[in-house]
């Protein structure tokens, strides 16, 4: 009788120099693996993190300008189905009239977030086409972050991570799917925001509150972000969506480049954790060339 060894499949790390091989700007868990006895045992190795920084803007938009960016909706992005959060930053000049600050599909929303009556308002359509609408809160000339999440049937939106406004809607059907276009500063029609708009996110997770809302994303190319925006524009009058579906948008009149109303994250080069000889998790931060001791795990 013959005996084969038995082999286990690993995915190997594409390494270079001294290089760790583990992506950038993506949490992830390398595995190490080592027999005991006859036994393949797995245990934690070393996580890594990156921080993005960079020079992201905000744009301030001319409603008598036409002012706007809009680009066709990449419907992946927006197949948000039960569970999702959007968050903006916006800063009105003016709280009058019926401007839309962001609609997913002018042909067939999705959603859509607008003023009316001087108050902001969230409107969303089911899979099977009934809307649903919440008063999130009194829109003011000054800065406003703006939440809104979905958990099955509950629809949560908090103005400057204030009391929470909730409304509902089918707990069994997704969101509709958009057709048109995804534009920002316009709605459906020709009402066009005026005042500034920075941080633009879309996600695929529900967030509990909107403590972080003056932070920008520090990983917007994790797989729950479905949507990420900068409106520091580049060539070809561009804003660049940095998630992972690069939804980038086209200009459309003369749009103002201006100062963010967020702020960027501080730059992190890594964290990360070895295994020491007595099998205790150990973890570090690297930055700026230096590892540094935090804390033992176990």
């Amino acid at each position: 009788m013959i005996f084969k060894a038995p082999k286990f499949a690993f995915g190997g790390l594409n390494t270079k120099n001294s290089a760790t091989g583990l992506p950038l700007l993506d949490l992830v868990h390398l595995q190490d693996a080592r027999i005991v006895g006859t036994d393949l045992v797995q245990r934690l190795g070393l996580s890594r993190v990156g921080q993005l920084t960079g020079t992201a803007k905000a744009s301030d938009f001319t409603a008598a300008d036409s002012d706007h960016y809009s680009n066709i909706i990449d419907a992946r992005a927006w197949a948000l189905g039960l569970y999702w959060t959007v968050e903006l930053s916006i800063e009105p000049d003016t709280t009058t009239g019926t401007p839309g600050i962001f609609v997913a599909g002018d042909t067939t929303p999705s959603q859509e977030v607008y003023i009316t009556g001087g108050d902001l308002t969230w409107k969303g359509w089911d899979s099977g086409g009934t809307p649903s609408t919440v008063t999130i809160g009194a829109a003011a000339a000054s800065k406003q972050q703006v939440q809104i999440t979905r958990a099955a049937d509950v629809i949560t939106t908090r103005l400057n991570n204030g009391t929470a406004v909730t409304g509902s809607m089918s707990a069994t059907l997704a969101m509709r799917t958009p057709v048109g276009d995804l534009r920002i500063a316009r709605d459906d029609a020709a009402n066009y925001f005026d005042g500034t708009i920075d941080k633009f996110d879309v996600l695929s997770i529900v967030k509990e509150n909107h403590n972080d809302r003056l932070l920008r994303l520090p990983n917007p190319r994790a797989r729950y972000v479905h949507a990420s925006y900068d409106f520091n524009e580049s060539a070809g009058n561009l804003i660049y969506d940095r998630s992972r579906y690069e939804g980038h948008l086209i200009k459309s009149g003369t749009p103002d480049e201006i100062a963010t109303l967020s702020h960027n994250p501080a730059a992190v080069r890594a964290l990360s954790m070895f295994v020491d000889d007595q099998t205790g998790r150990k973890q570090l931060l690297m930055v700026a060339g230096g590892q540094y001791f935090i804390a033992d795990v176990d």
